[in-house]
This record gives structure tokens, sequence and C-alpha cells, in this order.
């Protein structure tokens, strides 16, 4: 899923960051786990992975990516979905396509993601299915309506037209996932990092705050929708009192680490609550926090040794006055004990 913040170009180098500790760590903490590239990466690692994140979307995709560590057959579930005819009274439809005066899906599509959300929904509540086999459909579910969303990448606005891959027929399918035969743990976990942060004592804690102000519930509001399904109130705007063209949620989530005046603040007494022996933090050279900061932070709790590295910048537009690449730092606390 395209997803700002996700890690899995950094793969590599958070592997060589903690080369020379790796073998001291048995249990890591994901506390911002996103599309859970870092928790998955862990726990094919041979990890116990503990993970988190505050949009039910992330959680959705921690119980596939993560939680879920059993071989399943589910052909018949595909096959089922496919064959359904379609709806025309899902929330979807009714609202994010040209029948609401947006475009995030064409209407055939629109059409057949609120099938096939009523059918995994159906489905679980009448016990047909289990837990992991409800959450790992609507992960795949998220994985193919994200292909056609005629989106350039977070889903705050829409194109005026659609584009090649939004107008193609959505595609859901098995999706590979990561099986270990081993005793690991692997927990999975939907909360504010601040309510769940000294919940466990772990042996590595990676974070990865928010480095700008752009909410993630506002850029993922639709497939947090699609995720949850729970046809949410739409925001109204206050001047024309009429619902928002993005379709946003009303009761979006707010966090402290993505505004300029409380992210200092939050991120401290975050990290001064994390129970762990090393704390690996991911930020870049653009984040609301500056480098020095976020170093004089990490230093209260022990040892920080930083790792820099340029990538190629994710832009979900074309601004050319934009710079093309951006400095990643990996921040790698040894704890004080």
């Amino acid at each position: 899923m395209r997803y700002l913040g996700n890690k899995t170009k950094l793969l590599p180098f958070i592997e060589e960051s903690i080369k020379d500790i790796n073998e001291n760590i048995e249990t890591v903490f994901d506390i911002t786990s996103g599309t859970c590239s870092v928790s998955e990466y862990f726990k094919k690692q041979n990890k116990n992975v503990i993970s988190n994140d505050i949009l039910y979307l992330s959680y959705v995709f921690q119980k596939a990516r993560v939680c879920l560590n059993k071989k399943y057959d589910f052909t018949k579930y595909f096959n089922e979905m496919k064959s359904l005819p379609l709806i025309d009274t899902g929330f979807i439809y009714n609202n994010y396509t040209q029948k609401a005066d947006r475009m995030f899906f064409t209407e055939e599509n629109a059409k057949k993601i609120d099938t096939y959300r009523t059918y995994i929904e159906n489905k679980y509540k009448k016990k047909e299915i289990n837990e992991d086999i409800y959450y790992y459909l609507i992960y795949c579910l998220l994985e193919a309506s994200d292909k056609v969303g005629n989106v350039t990448g977070v889903w705050e606005s829409f194109l005026k037209h659609f584009k090649d891959a939004s107008a193609k027929d959505i595609q859901i399918k098995e999706l590979p996932y990561t099986i270990n035969n081993n005793k690991k743990q692997y927990i999975c976990n939907n909360e504010d990092i601040i309510n769940i942060i000294d919940k466990y004592e772990v042996d590595l804690i990676y974070f990865d705050p928010p480095y700008n102000t752009r909410s993630y519930d506002t850029n993922f509001h639709l497939v947090e929708t699609i995720a949850k399904y729970d046809n949410p109130e739409i925001q109204i705007n206050s001047k024309t009192n009429k619902p928002l063209k993005s379709g946003k949620r009303k009761n979006v989530l707010k966090s402290k680490l993505d505004k300029k005046t409380t992210a200092k603040q939050e991120f401290e007494k975050i990290v001064n609550k994390m129970k762990t022996k090393y704390i690996l933090v991911s930020y870049n050279n653009e984040g609301i926090i500056s480098k020095e900061d976020m170093k004089e932070i990490l230093s209260k709790r022990g040892k920080v040794k930083i790792f820099e590295k340029e990538y190629k910048r994710y832009k979900s537009n074309n601004n050319k006055e934009v710079p093309k690449n951006i400095i990643e730092y990996l921040f790698l606390v040894e704890v004080k004990t």
C-alpha cells in the first residue's frame, strides 16, 4: 500500500544499524507499525514481535502480516466474493464515487469494495470465519482498493480524471504472508502510543514518529473507513455547511506528534516511559523535531549513535521546487541501566 513513511526501502539500513546488537535482541516492540514492513522484517528474523498503531487499518495489517502464523486455504472465500451480485447500497459507492460528486473510485469498483467488505463482515458475524481469516481478507481488500484508488498517493483528495490504473477493475487476490514454525510470540495492538508504551518490557523499541504535520488519519481516511466499515459521519465544511469534498471522517484522530507546538514534548514523554534495553528511532532532516533536539532527548536515556543515509523522496505530487532527496536518520540508543 502507498503509505507515508513506509520503511520497506529502509530495511537494509535498519539491519545495518543494529548488526552489532542483533544477538542481544529477542523481543522487538514496533510502536508505530503503519503497514508493518519493520514488524514483519523482525518476524522473519525470528524475533518475538509486539506491534502497535493508533490507526485501525494498521491493526488490520498487523493481524495479517505479524500475528497470522498459520497456513489457511483462502481460495474458497475469494471465489465466493467474486461470484456475488454487486450491491449498490454500500457506503463507499454512495459517498466516494461520481454518484456523490467524488472520484476516489469508479462506480463499479466501489460496488465491488462494498460487496466484498459486506461479505467479510457477515461471515465473521455469523462465526463462519475466525479472526485470522477475517483480518487477512480485509487486508487483501485494502491492498486491492489502494491499487485502484484515483489518488496521487494519499487519500486527502482525488484526481479530476480517472487515471489508467484507477479505471481498471479491482482485483482482490491472495497475498503472501510470513509463517514461522517456532514458538515465538506475536502480539498486535491498536492503541495510542502513550497508553501502551510502558506496558511491555522488551529488548528493542522501534519508533517511527510522524516527520511532519500531515495527519495520517486525514491522509488515509478512506482506507481507514474501508477497514472499519463503520459508515462514519462525514465532516461538514463550516463555510458552505456541506460535506467536505474529501469526504473525510468527522471524528479524526489527533496526535501531538504531528504538531510543531507539541511534537518535541510528546516525543520526550514517550521516550521517557520506554522499558527497553535499546531504542531505535527513524527520522529525517526535514522533521519537525530537529536532529539536535532529538539527540538531546535520547541522550538522557543512554548512549546515542546516529546513522545517516540519503534516499529519494516520496512525493505525492510533481512539485519541482521540493528537493529530490532527503537524509534519513536512525538514532540507536543503548539505554542506561
